[in-house]
């Protein structure tokens, strides 16, 4: 661990403006985590369709690190088409 004098976190900001994030993690049960995630209280976002990349929210980890998670199983079925 790395102190610093203030919390800081891995999100940063792009050109556009748009805050981005540093981990995205593709998982099989997409819908089971997010309604899990949903109801234990964390942090998330709704869940955007991103046309042909799928589908995929944001939540929040408790230092406000930003995560983007990604339904596996979409973005690898149109890979394959």
């Amino acid at each position: 661990m790395i102190k610093t004098p203030e919390q800081t976190n891995l999100n940063y900001i792009e050109i556009g403006g748009t805050e981005q994030c540093a981990l995205t993690l593709e998982v099989n049960d997409f819908h089971g985590l997010y309604s899990q995630m949903k109801n234990n209280g964390a942090k998330v976002s709704e869940i955007e369709d991103n046309g042909g990349c799928g589908l995929n929210f944001y939540a929040q980890d408790p230092d406000g690190n930003k995560l983007d998670i990604r339904d596996l199983i979409k973005r690898t079925l149109n890979m394959m088409l």
